[in-house]
């Protein structure tokens, strides 16, 4: 405990812009803490939660959630209108002047417009039969991908993160260091684990990542409205063997407990209390899995990236 605070106190001089300078493996914490966080913060406006709610069927996801355990039921229904109702997985855009298959080709130059909904990456998609290079623009903002409806992993988790919220669970948006992003739900007094790209069979399966997508797991953080947390443990059966050697693990126990408690800077002493109790009662890890691999994306796209078996 001694060490932790002695680190926490470090961390905080590097903050002022005294100590030591951050590593790289440093920077690549801080930049995902503060982008996550940022998109934490905007899943929070009550306007955006407003515009969510025009595209949910909710008198009808709730008349199919009832029964036993309404909340588990209401987040299947959710997931499967999502998957297949509401969003659309992008391989290649179709092109906009013939309607034929494109294919990857390269990025272009992100537009004004394109950054101001939080496209600083903009991939072109070249047609097969007509020659145009389509833009594909990554938008970050969750008010424009309320109408495009459209995108990967990155696009999905953003919009279902809001969906959930909205319909009134407390949430959290979890970012998976080797390149995956999902969600996880409080639920039935714990946290509930869902991928919005895989439907339904995702909800409470943590390990399906590991045993059924074969990724090789470093570190996955929770970010919640008053938490950021390691939660790997809980996605993996192989803890001891990841490669986790980006950041000294003290140093980041003592950053994520410092994000914490700023987060919880303004609550009171009672709230503070009752999450400090929840914290030590759900952090435990779980067992559920899949052996499915992955079914979002091409085939040739998930075998690229050893997501599949």
């Amino acid at each position: 405990m001694e060490e932790l605070r002695e680190i926490t106190k470090q961390i905080a001089s590097q903050f002022r812009g005294r100590g030591k300078p951050l590593t790289a493996g440093q920077q690549r914490f801080e930049q995902s803490i503060n982008t996550s966080l940022a998109l934490v913060r905007t899943h929070q406006s009550l306007e955006l939660q407003d515009k969510a709610r025009e595209i949910i069927p909710i008198e009808r996801l709730h008349a199919q959630a009832q029964g036993d355990d309404f909340y588990m039921n209401l987040l299947r229904c959710t997931l499967d209108w999502f998957k297949t109702e509401c969003f659309t997985w992008v391989d290649a855009v179709p092109c906009i002047r013939c309607s034929n298959k494109t294919q990857a080709t390269g990025m272009a130059t992100p537009t004004a417009e394109d950054v101001r909904y939080g496209a600083h990456r903009v991939e072109t998609h070249t047609c097969q039969t007509c020659g145009f290079q389509n833009r594909f623009p990554r938008y970050n903002d969750p008010q424009r991908l309320l109408e495009t409806r459209r995108g990967r992993c990155g696009e999905w988790a953003n919009v279902f993160c809001l969906i959930t919220r909205t319909l009134g669970f407390e949430t959290r948006y979890i970012l998976d260091f080797t390149d995956h992003v999902w969600t996880e739900v409080f639920v039935n007094d714990r946290w509930v684990s869902m991928d919005s790209c895989e439907g339904s069979q995702s909800l409470d399966t943590p390990l399906m990542y590991e045993t059924g997508w074969g990724k090789k797991l470093n570190y996955i953080l929770a970010f919640g409205d008053t938490e950021v947390e390691d939660v790997t443990h809980k996605y993996t059966l192989k803890l001891s063997q990841l490669e986790r050697s980006l950041v000294p693990e003290a140093w980041l126990s003592a950053r994520l407990l410092l994000e914490t408690n700023r987060l919880r800077d303004s609550l009171s002493v009672e709230e503070r209390a009752r999450l400090d109790v929840r914290d030590l009662k759900v952090d435990m890890p779980t067992v559920t899995g899949s052996e499915r691999g992955r079914q979002s994306g091409a085939l040739q796209w998930r075998l690229d990236r050893n997501e599949t078996k």
